[in-house]
């Protein structure tokens, strides 16, 4: 009798418990991935980036978009020419003549 009426239990409760999870998906979807984006160096390998929404109905704030939102490829991975600038030299001369504790300075790439 206690295992017909268990029985009984999780036959009423099943569905409605697969249900919820089932409206709970449907609510949370995502939108297309949009383009990708500009390359993070223009030889020797860079990064490129593209995004997809997640588009939820739920009131809450939340969602329950499963799997990533970014998305991440290579990009202009031939070698630089010779005598190009090195990237970390690149980086650094963005800030040349920022000033930094009242003085100007020209930044190089240190190499430990």
């Amino acid at each position: 009798m206690i295992f017909l009426i268990l029985l009984l239990t999780l036959t009423v409760t099943s569905p409605s418990t697969l249900a919820a999870r089932k409206a709970k998906r449907q609510n949370d979807f995502w939108g297309s991935w949009g383009e990708w984006g500009e390359c993070s160096r223009s030889c020797g390998g860079g990064i490129s980036l593209r995004q997809r929404p997640c588009y939820s109905r739920r009131t809450d704030g939340g969602s329950s978009c499963i799997g990533p939102a970014e998305s991440y490829r290579s990009c202009n991975i031939q070698d630089c020419p010779e005598g190009s600038r090195d990237f970390r030299a690149e980086q650094c001369a963005e800030f040349d003549g920022t000033e930094f504790q009242g003085k100007k300075y020209k930044w190089l790439p240190y190499y430990g």
